[in-house]
């Protein structure tokens, strides 16, 4: 009987260590499959990541590439423009100083050129900057020989301007001054005079 019991009982006890054996097999058979899934799962998120971090990382760098560019290329513009208005200052500074000679020559070529082509009935007017006061008489008689059949006189007017004249009759006014033939230049020539001071470049 005592061995029958015995028996008996080793009989379970064998068949729980087997159950229990294939339980833990089982166990790491799951462990493994889900540790396996789990590492997938990580290098995959980790390639996501990486990926996202690529595409993040290229556009903040072609942000600041465009955003370098732009502001390369404002400074570059805002150079040309001084270098322009630069050369319209030289324009003027050497207006200013051409000797008296010259400039009343070029004075009475801007009445000349401009009278021949009036009325010859017509009152011409040559209005002066307060500053030649002291050339009319010099400035109406050269074009006086010039132009004989013209009535042109030295206006009691003036005009606070930095150089030149303003040629005035009843059907129009010509403004010859120095302000004014450098902005007419400047409004004709801003292209051309890009072309030729910035030539060089690529």
């Amino acid at each position: 009987m005592t061995d029958n019991i015995s028996r008996i009982t080793d009989k379970i006890i064998s068949d729980a260590n087997d159950k229990a054996a294939e339980i833990i097999a089982e166990a790491h058979l799951q462990a493994n499959e889900i540790l396996s899934k789990a590492k997938a799962d990580a290098q995959e998120r980790n390639e996501e990541i990486n990926c996202q971090a690529q595409a993040d990382s290229q556009s903040l760098r072609t942000r600041i590439e465009s955003d370098f560019n732009m502001k390369k290329r404002s400074r570059v513009l805002l150079a040309k423009q001084e270098l322009i208005c630069e050369a319209y200052d030289k324009a003027m500074d050497y207006l200013l100083n051409i000797n008296d000679t010259a400039y009343l020559r070029m004075m009475s070529d801007f009445v000349i050129k401009n009278v021949s082509l009036m009325s010859k009935g017509d009152l011409i007017e040559l209005i002066l900057c307060s500053k030649d006061s002291d050339k009319g008489d010099k400035l109406l008689s050269v074009c006086k020989k010039a132009l004989p059949e013209h009535n042109v006189v030295i206006s009691p007017d003036t005009v606070n301007k930095k150089g030149g004249l303003i040629i005035r009759s009843k059907a129009v006014t010509l403004n010859y001054t120095f302000e004014a033939i450098i902005e007419i230049v400047k409004s004709n020539c801003d292209i051309e005079v890009s072309k030729i001071l910035f030539s060089g470049e690529v």
